[in-house]
């Protein structure tokens, strides 16, 4: 019960994304257009990149799962 309510719940606040430089500029940036709409309340930072980069947990967030679930809807 409480997954089902907290799908529910539209994702707000900051999400930051560090990408790789092709997927970023082929499949990422038009995904956030759509995704942006969807949820207003959410702001994406994003860094294009094609370095490895190792996130702490403090930086992961709900927004980012959110948005992987919209890419996996998206491109399946």
């Amino acid at each position: 019960m409480r997954d089902s309510k907290l799908a529910k719940v539209a994702p707000t606040g900051k999400l930051c994304i560090t990408a790789p430089l092709t997927f970023g500029a082929e499949a990422l940036m038009p995904a956030m257009a759509v995704y942006l709409e969807r949820y207003p309340e959410v702001s994406i930072d994003v860094a294009l990149s094609d370095r490895v980069v190792d996130l702490p947990d403090r930086y992961r967030s709900p927004q980012l799962r959110s948005f992987v679930d919209f890419l996996m809807e998206r491109f399946n």
